[in-house]
Formats: C-alpha cells, sequence, structure tokens
C-alpha cells in the first residue's frame, strides 16, 4: 500500500452525482476563413502569373504575397522568399482579410438573433485574423504589460469572466454570466453561426482543393491551435457538432502534494510570462514559441511574443515549422525513454475543461433558410455550423489522493483484524489486563494468626477470611 501510495498518490474516480450542463461554459467556437484575402485588394493568381513571366511586382504586392505565405499552406511551392527586414506580417494581414461582418452574417444563441459583432471577436492565430465566439476577453487571457500589442489590437467585446478552471462560476453568478453557459441540452440552448466566403475570393494555390472554413472548439481560456486541432466546414454544408463534456475537478487537499507528485497544475501555481493563467494549452504555445526563438533567431507571427521579440519573415517559413515538429519528436523521444521533457514541463491542469465532439453533415438549402440572411445569393457561399450539448447532465471526474488520512486509519485496522484476529475490544482488554486488572484484589488471603500452632482456647474463636466466588468453584468442581 506504501508503495502504490509512493508511485503515484493520486487517483482520477467518477464523481459522487450528474452534474446539469449549465455549471460549465459554452465553448469558445473560431472560425477561420480558408480564403485569406479580398480579390480587390490583392489578387494571388495574378501576382503568381506575373511571377511566372517574370515580371517583377510593385513593392505593395510583393508584401502582400509574402505575408500570404505564412498562412497558405501551399504558396511556398510556387516561389522561394529572399531575406526581408520590412515585413510587416499583422499589419498586411489585416488589411487583405476580411471584415467580420462579411463572413459572419447570422448568429443565433439561446433560440433568439443577435448581432454576430456583440458576441464574436477578431483574433490573431495560426491562420491569421479569424473570429471567435464566446472567449475571454484578451486582456483576461495575455498578460497585458508583457505580449505584444499585435493580439491586443482588436475589439473587445467581452465582459469580465464570471468563471475559473479551479472553482467554476463564482457564486451569484446568474445565467447571464460570461463566458456564457448552456441552459439545458439542444439547440434551443445551443449557437447556430452561418459564415460566408465570396465565390471569386477563393484562391487554390492557397488552400489547395479546400474551400470553406476552419473550425476549432476549446474552452474559453485557451488560444486556438488551428494549424492542428480544427474541424473542416465545407462552403454550402451544414455541419452538427453535438458536445460531451469532459469536466476534471480537484479536491483542495491536492494542494498539500507537491505538482510534480501529483502531475499537475493548479491555474495559479505556474507563472506563464504571456498568460495570465495556466492550462496546458497555453503552456504548450509559450514553449513552442520560446523553442523556436531560440532556435530560429526569431518567431512566428501567431506565437506569443514580447513587442521586441523578431518576428520571423517568409524565408524563414520552413525554419520555425521545423523547429516545432523538432520539438514534438524530443517530447515523444522523452516519454518513450520514461523521461521527463524539463524544456517545457507543461503537465495537465488539475481542474479541466475539455469538450467530445461527434460530427455529422449535410447540405445547407440556404435558400429555403426561414429566416433572412444579410448576404446577396449570387456569388456567396454561406455554410453553417451548430453547436449544442448532447445530454443535459454529464458524469464529472474527480481528482483526489489515493489515500487520505482517514482511508490509511480504515485500511490499517482492516489489515489488522484480517491478520490479527485483532479489533478495538482486543486493543481495550490488553489495556484492562496491563494497567488495571493488576490492581484488583481478588482470591483468597492467608492471614498468619499468631499462635495457629496451638490448639484454640475454648470459647475462642478464629475468624478466616473466605472467598464465597473460590468456593462457588470449589462447589461447581465437585
Amino acid at each position: 500500500m506504501y508503495r502504490k501510495w509512493d508511485t503515484n498518490p493520486v487517483t482520477i474516480v467518477y464523481g459522487a452525482e450528474l452534474e446539469p450542463v449549465s455549471t460549465i461554459p459554452f465553448p469558445a467556437v473560431t472560425v477561420c476563413p480558408l480564403t485569406k484575402s479580398r480579390i480587390e485588394v490583392f489578387n494571388l493568381t495574378q501576382a503568381i502569373e506575373a511571377l511566372n513571366q517574370n515580371i517583377s511586382l510593385d513593392e505593395g504586392s510583393d508584401e502582400k504575397l509574402r505575408t500570404l505565405a505564412h498562412v497558405c499552406p501551399f504558396l511556398n511551392n510556387w516561389k522561394e522568399f529572399q531575406d526581408s527586414t520590412t515585413e510587416d506580417i499583422v499589419l498586411n494581414l489585416r488589411s487583405v482579410a476580411h471584415t467580420l461582418d462579411s463572413v459572419m452574417v447570422y448568429c443565433w444563441w439561446r433560440s433568439s438573433v443577435v448581432p454576430c459583432r456583440s458576441i464574436t471577436m477578431e483574433r490573431l492565430v495560426d491562420d491569421g485574423i479569424c473570429y471567435t465566439f464566446n472567449s475571454l476577453a484578451l486582456d483576461e487571457i495575455y498578460r497585458v504589460d508583457q505580449i505584444s500589442p499585435d493580439f491586443l489590437n482588436f475589439s473587445n467585446i467581452a465582459p469580465p469572466t464570471d468563471w475559473t478552471r479551479d472553482y467554476g462560476y463564482r457564486p451569484g453568478a446568474g445565467v447571464d454570466a460570461y463566458p456564457y453557459r448552456p441552459l439545458s441540452n439542444g439547440l434551443i440552448s445551443g449557437a447556430i453561426l452561418v459564415a460566408v466566403v465570396r465565390q471569386i475570393d477563393n484562391e487554390p494555390l492557397c488552400s489547395g482543393s479546400h474551400t470553406g472554413f476552419k473550425l476549432a472548439v476549446h474552452p474559453p481560456d485557451e488560444v486556438a491551435f488551428t494549424e492542428d486541432r480544427f474541424y473542416r466546414l465545407d462552403t454550402l454544408t451544414t455541419l452538427m457538432l453535438d458536445l460531451t463534456p469532459k469536466v476534471t475537478k480537484a479536491t483542495e487537499t491536492l494542494r498539500n502534494l507537491s505538482p510534480l507528485r501529483r502531475n499537475c497544475y493548479f491555474s495559479n501555481e505556474r507563472f506563464l510570462r504571456f498568460f495570465k493563467h495556466y492550462n496546458q494549452i497555453n503552456c504548450l504555445a509559450e514553449c513552442v514559441s520560446n523553442y523556436t526563438l531560440a532556435k530560429c533567431g526569431c518567431a512566428k507571427f501567431s506565437m506569443p511574443r514580447s513587442e521586441d521579440t523578431k518576428i520571423c519573415d517568409t524565408s524563414r517559413i520552413g525554419c520555425y515549422r521545423n523547429a516545432f515538429l523538432s520539438l514534438y519528436a524530443l517530447m515523444v523521444r522523452a516519454s518513450l525513454a520514461n523521461k521527463k521533457f524539463h524544456s517545457c514541463n507543461c503537465m495537465p491542469s488539475c481542474a479541466s475543461v475539455d469538450y467530445g465532439v461527434t460530427i455529422s453533415k449535410d447540405v445547407f438549402h440556404f435558400h429555403d433558410f426561414p429566416l433572412r440572411l444579410e448576404f446577396a445569393s449570387e456569388g456567396h457561399d454561406p455554410s453553417l455550423v451548430m453547436v449544442s450539448f448532447r445530454d443535459r447532465h454529464y458524469a464529472s471526474m474527480l481528482r483526489r489522493e489515493l489515500v487520505g488520512i482517514n482511508q490509511v486509519i480504515a485500511e490499517l485496522g482492516g489489515l489488522f483484524a484480517l491478520l490479527l484476529g485483532a479489533s478495538m475490544l482486543s486493543l481495550a482488554e490488553i489495556v484492562y489486563y496491563s494497567c488495571v486488572r493488576c490492581l484488583r484484589r481478588e482470591g483468597p488471603k492467608r492471614t498468619k494468626i499468631k499462635g495457629a500452632n496451638r490448639l484454640p482456647s475454648r470459647g475462642h474463636r478464629i475468624q478466616l477470611r473466605v472467598d464465597p466466588w473460590a468456593q462457588y468453584r470449589r462447589h461447581v468442581m465437585r
């Protein structure tokens, strides 16, 4: 039992009862268009054709082409880029990107139509400028005094948060608390988003054979990893996401153990330079950024960084992509060798919220949509996504100590009873026999009488103390 406790003092068990989904936040949903530029601002196909004909691009077009190479996975196959010290990638991305109002044209939340701009916000992620629903405010995710202003220069409509991973929603937070919480399962308490792209903006040179959007579902306090954790939302498609929460809570007694022994961190235990609260995804984002900076001398535009950190120009795209793969290779090698990879040390959060997703797809007949969509039908390809919880309740997991003080006492008592036939009554008998029994005067006591060897005189009586219990035992023996 001691070896088991010493090896892994923490266990995860099912919670005592089912909990309603209203106790956890609705997930943040990040939508990223695969079309990265508006054709009237920059025509990627024409630029590539001009380069194939050895026609030089003007300075503005060349900067935009270099910028799109960071968010178009296939663009590096068309041109080799030289070093540059004048690139302003984030500024160029914002100049060519679609506006929020032109992409998010219809939003539905809890059975009510709401303006998309009132519940969705722009974010800087791996795929450039994307749009997120139900995310925490930027100043509650990032450390404002440490992070580059590139991550903060977006409109912020999110109110102060009423929720934390470790403690859930604060007491007294109502049904309108933020981040938004579901009231029940199904679309009656879910979200419906309609996103649209223009057909003339589709660029196979950028996105390949895919059209539409990338979709990321993540907790509200995490950054979105749209490069490798996403779902595809094709144009003219309805995508239905049924959510099953995966919630792990932690007991306060775990704080008495060191993080290395319990193999997890509470949100306020480990300091992250660029993020206010710890979670594993934010830790990995910061670790990848630090590793890339050390290996390439620069960081990708979407990696958390300080204002004075150099951003990798287009000629360094291969370097930061290889650095990402190299870091994960080192982590896998350490795991296979049963060693800890101390460069990141991104252990899981003691309390966590994740969302299992079941996907179903259908054709989106937007002409038959019961409500009017804010776009002209000609030349536009809309897509619809519906997000809701499958069940009204969920079974949470509880991370707790494997053996507590009460359990130690109970198990030791059970072992004594099983192996020794002992119990608390046996212990009481030992104490009685050692301390009390010796103080009692039991049995016959002989009294030496003066002149006992002589015959007694007439009329003289000798009285002896007789033990009645001894007489009773002699009588029974007879």
